[in-house]
């Protein structure tokens, strides 16, 4: 597995740069960046085979979940098994911002 590490200046991130890290993902690839305590890694939760990279890289079990971001609600109806109507409410007031809901997920291979 190979890698490479691109710089991106938090004050003033490049265009271009973050179009390659975009790109790498949607090739399949993982991509490593800071959060506000940790390091995350971001990777296409609808590509199977990057989504067991995230798994390889972490060393993590298969039966123990990882987060996934989404942009929309779209997403959210493909990987959760049910919204309850509490977490609608809260979706439509608060987001886009900066909140977590945790739903139970389908099982990750059996969505994709």
């Amino acid at each position: 597995m190979s890698s490479r590490k691109l710089l991106i200046d938090p004050f003033n991130p490049q265009p271009e740069l973050i179009l390659k890290a975009a790109g790498l993902i949607k090739k399949g690839g993982v991509v490593l960046f800071p959060t506000r305590c940790l390091y995350g890694l971001g990777a296409d939760a609808f590509n199977p085979e990057a989504v067991d990279k995230v798994f390889r890289i972490k060393q993590r079990p298969y039966n123990k979940p990882v987060s996934v971001l989404i942009k929309d609600t779209n997403d959210l109806h493909i990987l959760v098994k049910h919204v309850p109507s509490t977490a609608k409410c809260i979706m439509d007031y608060f987001w886009p911002g900066q909140i977590t809901i945790v739903f139970e997920a389908y099982a990750c291979r059996n969505i994709l």
